[in-house]
């Protein structure tokens, strides 16, 4: 199996567990900071989600508050931890902790948070062409 250089370097990073981010990619992932929930509930109420940095770190850390269960009743994870991999003003690039899905090339499954507006992002498997999940808009202060 051949791999293509910019699988290589995600490889490399997944492995090399940089501890912090360069202070320019620091600054391109501050706008995903904050409280947000599923485009389209205007309370907040439903499944919000507070996303943050550790200082100097390369983990974004997302916490869902109280106690909750998915479709199938099952309890909903309350804390998930994400290495970033890289970052841009319209896309942060990690991958999950504890992550064990691998994509087509046999590669770690990585995201893409891609940027739509100040206020809004989605989800994006790092493999998919174009699809993007149910959008998160951001909650007000």
């Amino acid at each position: 199996m051949r791999i293509g250089f910019p699988a290589l370097l995600t490889a490399l990073a997944l492995q090399a567990g940089c501890s912090s981010l360069p202070e320019l990619q620091r600054r391109s992932v501050t706008w995903i900071e904050g409280t947000w929930e599923v485009a389209g509930v205007e309370t907040c109420s439903a499944l919000p989600v507070n996303i943050h940095f550790a200082p100097a770190s390369s983990k974004l850390f997302m916490t869902y508050p109280g106690n909750r269960t998915n479709a199938d009743g099952e309890s909903f994870k309350k804390n998930w931890v994400y290495r970033v991999l890289s970052a841009t003003d319209d896309r942060i690039r990690v991958w999950l902790a504890g992550e064990d899905r691998v994509d087509a090339s046999g590669l770690p499954v990585t995201w893409d948070i891609r940027k739509i507006t100040n206020d809004e992002f989605c989800w994006r498997r790092s493999d998919w062409i174009q699809a993007c999940t149910v959008s998160r808009t951001r909650c007000a202060p």
